[in-house]
């Protein structure tokens, strides 16, 4: 019998368990499965880029499961009454190929990525860091800053958008918790004394946001926006400090 998850059911599931339990079991489960890298067979992913948008398969497995999932990204989709970002997954059993679960990935994707980057800051970054800078304020901001509040306990986070109305929106969702949301009129305000940055931008171009300058010894990068060949947007020359 095949599972199905829906939208609904995973809001359902999150409001059972309490967003910071289920965001800690994605960051512990993503660890695990780090811990566990050679045994997955991994491929890049496939995009289709469209006039509007790019269409994208990730597949990969183990020797149990087999699991792909299908995104798409598409900037004017609000304008008619669609998700930006459109996303499902299957699992299936690797030996037989039976699918086992079929489930919405868009809310699924945004909490697992939320909980990947509080996992690498958790890693990565020094200890007790204050501070998170967010260049791209889109739906996913939302959940990185839920989670690096929740599972780090980071309180104050310095917003820049070129859309001011994305970077309104973030600040009005997040208003009833207990977190300074500071929207700023640049990246150079974003970064200042910023432990952590992360860079959520969508263009489908080579951006370089920040210059290698402008980042200070000790911070952390997380880069969401630069998933596919043909986007950046970091200065290569960050990776050789």
């Amino acid at each position: 019998m095949v599972r199905i998850l829906s939208v609904e059911d995973i809001k359902r599931i999150v409001a059972k368990e309490g967003l910071q339990a289920i965001l800690q079991q994605l960051l512990d489960q993503q660890l695990a499965d780090f811990k566990r890298w050679n045994d997955f067979s991994k491929s890049s992913r496939h995009a289709t880029h469209g006039h509007n948008g790019v269409i994208e398969l990730m597949p990969i497995h183990d020797r149990k499961y087999y699991a792909l999932k299908y995104a798409s990204d598409h900037q004017d989709n609000p304008s008619k009454n669609q998700f930006t970002v459109i996303a499902q997954g299957i699992l299936s059993d690797i030996e037989t190929g039976a699918p086992l679960l079929i489930s919405e990935m868009s809310l699924l994707t945004a909490l697992r990525t939320g909980a990947l980057s509080a996992l690498a800051s958790q890693l990565l970054a020094n200890p007790n860091p204050t501070i998170m800078a967010l260049i791209g304020t889109g739906a996913q901001a939302e959940f990185q800053i839920l989670a690096h509040h929740l599972l780090l306990g980071i309180n104050r986070f310095q917003c820049f958008d070129t859309d001011p109305e994305a970077l309104e929106k973030c600040c009005n969702n997040l208003q009833n918790y207990e977190i300074d949301i500071i929207p700023c009129k640049s990246i150079t305000q974003a970064l200042d004394q910023a432990n952590i940055i992360t860079t959520m931008t969508s263009t489908n171009q080579k951006h370089i946001l920040f210059d290698v300058e402008q980042v200070h010894a000790g911070v952390h990068i997380n880069a969401l926006g630069a998933d596919t060949i043909g986007k950046t947007e970091l200065d290569p020359h960050l990776l050789t400090l």
